[in-house]
Order: structure tokens, then sequence, then C-alpha cells
């Protein structure tokens, strides 16, 4: 199948997010789409993907002239997009999710069994282990990142568009994701932006060892145990580990999103037990959540509202909120970040993944949050963006934050980092300094190697 695209422009307004674009896709291509985040990589995706009708220019499939006006009439001609924000029910099973609105039926009865071994036949075929039957709410993100690639191919898609297919995977799923890819006849990926070797990161100056601003003892819950670490002013701590090793829980309790056991202590200062989210807040804590479009952005509210909802609940001492202000917020970190927006009074929504995170970490710049807990942050961002962000992270912690970065992706680690705690099934195996820092090593102790050999010995 020949997919040919001419010409195309999309406008937002006043703003031109694609610019006359000719590109072009035959059987067999693996093909990766390049540029910055806001380029209009997405953009010009969902154009093809029938989510967006584009301002000027036309589509050929085998050289035939075609509307796609929706993204059903996209499936029609074996078209489907898999988007960086996943688009999953996450009250449906699996198997509904997989089905949805495609259901087999026979004499108006939905032939559940065979929906069933389907989906089966094709976890098989990608090498996961997913039960057809459980509730998508119950899954990792991972997880809800590969169902989304099985629900494409389950349909035999001839083009199959991935966008930012690889945030939410460790190493090992990533590799099997590119075996797949490798293995299909007709596929396309749509992803990353510029040369990494090419972006260069300078060593930021020493952390101070003299402030600690936050402090965990004996810091424990069903997920992880017996975790102590101190993180100073300026200091970049990276927690990492495979999937279930407590990474994430220990984000969010460190957040009150969690129960827990031990203590906490921000500026030496213990928190209450049961203390809740808004006083995690109060005392300068601040959490840029994995998952963003779930956990991190209000979706029906406009961008300056997300961009001002931190300092509303922890900062603002009037009755009503003043335009001018929220207006002034918005300015000051749009520049400070180069957030990339048309109409700040549009949803964030209408934001590219890597802006909408801009303004999730504006948010809590406004709040003046003095300990800043990364989890997961460059998660369906592009590769351009990414590297904003971690120029970001540095120099907030050469502004003095204090700062963690949950992330089981050793590059981004290795970029940011001061030294790493490599967690294996809710324990820390190694603390490693900046000096030791290693994939290797990384990944030897979060499989839990060193602790199996010492059972061994």
């Amino acid at each position: 199948m020949l997919v040919e695209m001419k010409g195309i422009v999309m406008d937002f307004g006043p703003v031109r997010a694609v610019n006359n674009v000719d590109f072009s896709i035959n059987t067999k291509d693996i093909v990766g789409l390049l540029g910055e985040n806001g380029a209009g990589k997405s953009t010009l995706m969902n154009v093809l993907a029938g989510a967006l009708q584009p301002t000027k220019g036309e589509i050929f499939i085998d050289g035939k002239k075609v509307h796609i006006a929706n993204a059903h009439v996209a499936g029609k001609y074996g078209i489907r997009f898999i988007h960086q924000e996943l688009n999953l029910c996450n009250e449906l099973t699996v198997v509904e999710n997989m089905f949805l609105a495609q259901e087999i039926t026979k004499n108006g009865i939905t032939q559940t069994k065979e929906m069933i071994n389907r989906c089966k036949e094709v976890f098989e075929r990608m090498n996961i282990n997913i039960n057809p039957m459980s509730y998508v709410s119950d899954l990792q993100a991972a997880e809800k990142q590969l169902l989304e690639i099985a629900k494409s191919l389950l349909f035999k898609s001839e083009l199959i568009i991935m966008d930012e297919p690889t945030t939410a995977l460790s190493t090992n799923e990533i590799e099997n994701l590119f075996n797949i890819m490798r293995q299909l006849s007709e596929i396309t990926e749509m992803m990353i932006g510029h040369n990494l070797a090419e972006d260069s990161f300078d060593n930021k100056e020493n952390y101070s060892k003299d402030k600690v601003v936050l402090s965990v003892k004996n810091f424990s819950s069903e997920l992880f145990h017996d975790i102590n670490f101190d993180l100073h002013a300026g200091e970049i701590i990276a927690i990492t580990g495979l999937q279930g090793s407590g990474r994430e829980a220990i984000a969010d309790a460190l957040f009150g999103a969690e129960k827990y056991t031990g203590t906490i202590q921000i500026n030496d200062e213990e928190m209450k037990k049961g203390s809740k989210i808004i006083n995690f807040m109060k005392r300068g804590v601040a959490l840029v959540p994995r998952m963003r479009k779930e956990r991190g952005i209000f979706n029906d509210l406009s961008i300056y509202d997300n961009m001002s909802m931190a300092f509303i609940n922890t900062k603002l001492k009037k009755l009503l909120i003043s335009d001018k202000d929220e207006s002034e917020r918005f300015i000051r970190q749009q520049s400070a970040m180069k957030i990339k927006v048309g109409n700040p009074n549009n949803p964030i929504t209408s934001l590219s993944g890597g802006n909408q995170q801009k303004v999730i970490l504006g948010r809590w710049l406004e709040a003046d949050a003095g300990i800043m807990l990364f989890d997961n942050p460059t998660q369906g961002i592009d590769v351009g963006a990414k590297f904003e962000i971690y120029h970001l992270i540095l120099e907030l912690a050469r502004q003095g934050k204090g700062i963690i970065v949950f992330s089981a992706e050793f590059p981004e680690i290795y970029k940011v980092a001061d030294r790493c705690l490599v967690l294996y099934k809710g324990e820390v195996m190694k603390e490693m300094n900046r000096e030791e820092l290693n994939e290797k090593d990384v990944m030897m102790y979060s499989t839990g190697v060193n602790k199996e050999v010492r059972a061994d010995v």
C-alpha cells in the first residue's frame, strides 16, 4: 500500500502547525518522522489518521485520492494511530477495549470466547502476558502501551502510526517492540526528534551537603521497605528499578498520595502521619506525575487554569482569582520554558505532550516548590522535548531545589543524576554516586542478581 500526503497545511486559528508538507510511505517501510517538540509531527499524523481535517492538501492511497473524514474511515483504509496519550477505557476489560465498537457477534450475541482467544493469539505473538479479562485500570503504564499496540495488530492494519511508543516501556519491552516491528510487513513508526549525540549536558555545580531539604527514615509500605536517604539542596537523586520494584509507590508516598510507615522530614520538620497531598504541597513538595493524561492535567480546563492550579491551592490569599495575575504567571513561565502555545485560553489538550509537561512544571514553580519529584518525567514526549526537560531539571538544581527523578531509563538517569538508588522488589539494592554510574551495574542490581548471589553463599 502506497500512502501519499501532498501539500498538507494545518492551521489552528492564526497558528500554522503544518506548512505545505509532502509525505509518502510504501509497503514494508519503517519510517521515522523527525522534528523538534511542537514541529507538527503529531498534527500531520492526526490528519492522516482522520482526527483532523487539513486546511489544505490531499491524501492518496495507491494513487487514488481519498477523504479520511474520521478515525473510523481511516480504519477501513487499514490506518491506525497509536497516540502518545493512550486512548483506553479504564473501566472496561482488556478484551472489551481491544474490540471496542468492533465486537465479534453471531445472531446478535457477542462472541466473548472467540474475542478472548484472538486477544491471546496477539499477546502470544508479542510475547506479553496480559489477562484479557483484567480491567485496564489494573494494568501498569507499560502494559497499557503494549495493549494499544496489540489492538493495532489485532485488526491487521496495513499502516500503523506510533507516536512515541517506547516512553513507558522498559529496555526489554522496547527491544521486544522493535522485533515485532521488524517482523511486520506494512508498518510505519512516527516518533522521536533530533540527533541525541548533538545535545550535551554541562555538569552542574556541586550541591550543598550542609542543607538537607528532605530526609526519609525507615520509609516503608506494602510495596517498598526500609528506604533511607537524605536529599540536599541542589541535589538530584535518581530512583530506578524495573516495573514492580516499588519505584512509583515511593513517588506517590513522598507526595502524600499513599500510606507509609517511618518518617518524612522536610527542612528538619517531620510530617504528621496521615498528612494529605495538600499538606505536602504547602510544605513545598511538588510532583510531576507519570501518566500525564490521567494524573497530571485537567483536560477540561484552559492552559491558564492548569498553570495556576498549585498556586491557587497553596499561595492564593485573595477571595477571587485575578485574570491579570493568572496571565502574568503564565507569561513568566512561558518565557522561562519556551512553551509553544497559540491562545492560553484554549484547553491544555490543544498542546503537544512536551508543552503540556512544561505547563505542569510551571504550575509548581509558581507555587515556589523547593522539593521536586519527577515521576517518569519524559513519558509521552518527543526526544527534543525530553532534552529540554533535562536541561530544566538541571537548572532547577542549580537554583537550589532538591530533586528526585523516578525513571527506568538509564540514559535519562545518567544525564541528570548526582547519585542513584537502585531498587529490587521494594528494597534498595545499591546506592551509586555519579562516578559509579554505569548501565551494566544498574541493570544487575535492578534484577537482584547480587541478592541472589548472597543467598547462595
